[in-house]
């Protein structure tokens, strides 16, 4: 770690990161096992259950690139002060283009209050 003297961030925040990542990225294992044994317990017999299942599976996939985010970001912060642009690349990273769109906005500065909404992820939905 850098010290945190230089690039304004201290050791203890980005332990903090780091350790918000790795929580993030085993809450995410946790509620995808928790996913196949609704699956299981449970099979798709209709569009609607096949539909909420997708929408805990992309659940699972925002909790990992989010952690994967988060720990990019702490490694980026050990560095230097990121740009603008590097942080734009990181949320490229993010599989949902509604919530990249969101995220783009806050490093912009242009969010509006906006909010995760269910149809959010329908165009990434197949069903």
């Amino acid at each position: 770690m850098s010290g945190g003297s230089e690039g304004g961030v201290s050791d203890a925040a980005l332990r903090l990161l780091q350790g918000v990542a790795r929580e993030l990225r085993a809450l995410a294992g946790e509620t995808a096992e928790v996913g196949e044994a609704l699956s299981v317990s449970k099979p798709a017999t209709s569009t609607h259950d096949l539909k909420l299942l997708q929408k805990f599976d992309s659940f699972c996939q925002s909790l990992h690139a989010h952690a994967m985010l988060i720990a990019d970001l702490a490694m980026q912060l050990d560095r230097s002060v990121p740009a603008p642009a590097d942080l734009h690349a990181l949320v490229e990273n993010v599989p949902f283009s509604a919530i990249r769109k969101r995220m783009r906005a806050d490093i912009d500065g242009t969010v509006q209050g906006q909010l995760l909404h269910p149809d959010d992820l329908a165009e990434e939905h197949w069903f």
